[in-house]
């Protein structure tokens, strides 16, 4: 696990290496302009729903390898009220750093759903 489940309220602002704006927590970064392109793809805002992923009580985590990448990726399916949704981030020391969130797929929800009953045998 990368760090807490605990949510931070406190929002800062900063500028990365290569000089665009992001948004940080205790817990969560992110790019600002991929936020803002993830909730107008996908109807969620980071700073909304990536604490309520991480404090989901059904969550499941593994590695991302669906493709190549330049870093350790993870993907974390989690039932935030009604909807499954999967959440794309990376480690950046003890925060997570969020790539994408969005609704999961028919078959993602499938698939958790198949985990989830697994997990409880």
């Amino acid at each position: 696990m990368i760090g807490p489940r605990i949510s931070s309220r406190v929002k800062l602002h900063a500028i990365d290496s290569m000089g665009r704006s992001m948004a940080r927590t205790d817990d969560f970064e992110w790019d600002d302009d991929k936020e803002r392109a993830n909730h107008r793809d996908h109807g969620f805002a980071f700073w909304d729903a990536a604490p309520l992923v991480f404090e989901a009580s059904d969550i499941i985590e593994d590695i991302d390898d669906r493709f190549e990448y330049d870093e350790e990726r993870w993907i974390a399916f989690a039932r935030v009220h009604t909807i499954v949704v999967c959440c794309v981030y990376t480690g950046r020391g003890r925060r997570r750093r969020i790539i994408s969130l969005r609704r999961a797929t028919r078959a993602e929800v499938q698939r958790f759903e198949a985990d989830l009953r697994a997990s409880e045998d």
